[in-house]
């Protein structure tokens, strides 16, 4: 993902919505970091952040991915 995002030349003007998935529920296992490097990548090309989340790939992940877009949806009208 970082390698794509480096190779776009601007996101100026642009709204930019960021997720993750991983297997582990722990913080510790890098959803928190991979969001936040994310993030300042695209805010360094312009971008404006608003929204992020992070899914884990445990329960009812049909659920999590629909409530998901459900409120990333929103975010772009």
């Amino acid at each position: 993902m970082n390698a794509y995002l480096e190779q776009l030349t601007s996101l100026e003007d642009k709204k930019v919505a960021c997720f993750v998935t991983k297997g582990a529920p722990f913080k510790w296992t890098g959803g928190n970091r991979a969001i936040s490097i994310m993030k300042k990548i695209c805010e360094s090309k312009g971008g404006t952040i608003v929204g992020t989340d992070i899914v884990v790939w445990r329960g009812d992940i049909d659920e999590k991915i629909n409530e998901l877009i459900r409120i990333f949806s929103v975010l772009f009208p």
